[in-house]
C-alpha cells in the first residue's frame, strides 16, 4: 500500500500532465485555425516550424487591412494570378531583348524578333530602374508591379533583375504572349512573374477593348451598366485585398495604361498610394497623357490634383523625361520645358532623354501644355 504523502506526489504529477496536455491541445487549436500544420517526419526542424508560424502570423495581419472596397469587390471569386495556359510557340515567337539591356531576358511576341526594335526605345527606362533598384533594393525589397504590361518588355526585365512582378494586361493578343514569355524563360525568371488578364481603374465593372497591340485601352461595355465586356477592370485597392499582399515595402511600379494612369492611382487611394504610406515605394515609371484622360471620365483638374498629390504624398523626387533625339521626339519634346520648368540643368539620359525635375508649383503649367499640345511624357519618381 501506498503511503499518504506517495499518493499525492502521484495526484501532483497526473494533475500536471494534464495541464500540459490541454496547453498542448490549445496550442495545436491555434496552429490549425492560423493554417500552420505541425511538421511532418521529412521537415522536423524547429526553425521551418516556427517559419511557418511566423508566416502564418503575417499573412492573418495583412488579410485583415481594411481598403475601404465595395460589396462589388468582395463578391468577385478571389483574384489569383493565371496559371497553365496553352502553348502556342507557331504564333508566338521567342525573342531576346536587346544587346544594350542588362541582365538579358526574353519574350513571347507574334512580331517575332522584331520586337527587339521596340524594346530599344525603352533603354533609357531599362537603365534608370536597374540604377534604382541597385540603390535602393535592399531597402525596398522585391515586390514590384507592372500595370499595362503589353507583351512583358518592363515585366521579365523586373524578374531578370531578381524582382517578383505582379503584371496586369487587358488585351487578349498581348496576354497570351506575355504568357509564353514563362516558357521561353528560366524557371527562375518565369516563378518570380504573376499574370492578370485585368486593367485598373478607378471601380470595378466590365470592358470591352478599343485600339490594338501598344496603343489598347479600355471602353465602357456595351451594356452601359457595367455588368457587360469581356474584360474585368478593377481598382488596386480591390486587387489588395483579394492578394492580400504586404505593400509597406515596394520596390517599383509601371504604369502605362493609355489614358487611364489618373484613375488607376484613384483606385489605389487606399492601398499602393495611401497618404500615410509616404514613401513606402523605392520609384515609378508612369506615362502621363492628359489628352487622353477622358477615356476614363477624368478631366484636366482632376488629372492634376492627382497628379501634384501622388508626387507630394508618395515621392521625395519627381521628374519628367523629356525626349530630345531617337524616336518619339514630337510626342514629348525639349519645347515643352520652355517657360515651364525651373530646372533648366537637367541630367541628360543616354544622350537622347532630359530628366527634368518638377517643382510642386510646376504641375498645372505643366500638364495644362501637355494637354494643348497633345504630348504623352514618361514620368520618373523615386525615394
Amino acid at each position: 500500500l501506498l503511503s499518504k504523502k506517495q499518493r499525492a506526489q502521484i495526484k501532483n504529477k497526473l494533475r500536471r500532465q494534464k495541464i500540459k496536455g490541454t496547453l498542448c491541445c490549445g496550442i495545436i487549436v491555434v496552429l490549425i485555425v492560423l493554417g500552420v500544420f505541425v511538421p511532418s517526419k521529412e521537415d522536423e526542424s524547429p526553425s521551418s516550424f516556427l517559419n511557418a508560424l511566423k508566416f502564418s502570423l503575417s499573412t492573418a495581419s495583412f488579410s485583415s487591412i481594411d481598403y475601404h472596397v465595395n460589396r462589388k469587390c468582395t463578391d468577385l471569386p478571389t483574384i489569383k494570378p493565371s496559371g497553365a495556359f496553352f502553348l502556342d510557340t507557331k504564333s508566338v515567337k521567342k525573342a531576346l531583348s536587346p544587346d544594350s539591356v542588362s541582365p538579358p531576358f526574353y519574350i513571347g511576341s507574334k512580331f517575332g524578333n522584331k520586337v527587339r526594335d521596340h524594346m530599344t526605345t525603352d533603354d533609357v527606362h531599362f537603365k534608370l530602374i536597374k540604377r534604382l533598384l541597385k540603390s535602393k533594393g535592399k531597402d525596398y525589397g522585391r515586390l514590384t508591379f507592372d500595370l499595362g504590361a503589353n507583351q512583358g518588355f518592363f515585366t521579365y526585365y523586373l524578374a531578370a533583375l531578381g524582382m517578383d512582378v505582379h503584371s496586369f494586361e487587358i488585351s487578349h493578343t498581348n496576354f497570351i504572349s506575355l504568357q509564353h514569355g514563362q516558357y521561353y524563360n528560366t524557371k527562375e525568371i518565369a516563378d518570380r512573374v504573376n499574370l492578370y488578364p485585368i486593367g485598373m481603374d478607378n471601380k470595378i465593372s466590365r470592358f470591352d477593348l478599343s485600339g490594338k497591340n501598344y496603343d489598347a485601352f479600355l471602353k465602357e461595355g456595351g451594356g452601359g451598366d457595367g455588368n457587360e465586356g469581356s474584360i474585368l477592370g478593377i481598382s488596386f485597392d480591390c486587387f489588395a485585398h483579394h492578394s492580400k499582399l504586404d505593400l509597406s515595402n515596394v520596390a517599383f511600379v509601371k504604369i502605362d495604361v493609355e489614358g487611364f494612369e489618373i484613375a488607376a492611382i484613384m483606385g489605389a487611394s487606399n492601398s499602393l498610394f495611401k497618404k500615410e504610406n509616404k514613401n513606402n515605394i523605392g520609384g515609378m515609371l508612369m506615362e502621363v497623357g492628359p489628352d487622353r484622360w477622358d477615356r476614363a471620365n477624368i478631366d484636366l483638374d482632376t488629372g492634376i490634383k492627382v497628379m501634384a498629390n501622388v508626387s507630394l504624398n508618395n515621392f521625395k523626387n519627381s521628374f519628367v523625361l523629356i525626349r530630345s533625339a531617337g524616336s518619339h521626339v514630337e510626342t514629348c519634346p525639349v519645347s515643352l520645358a520652355e517657360g515651364v520648368l525651373s530646372d533648366t540643368k537637367p541630367e541628360i539620359l543616354e544622350g537622347m532623354v532630359n530628366k527634368h525635375k518638377v517643382q510642386p508649383h510646376e504641375w498645372k503649367p505643366l500638364l495644362t501644355k501637355m494637354k494643348e499640345n497633345h504630348y504623352d511624357c514618361n514620368f520618373w519618381y523615386h525615394n
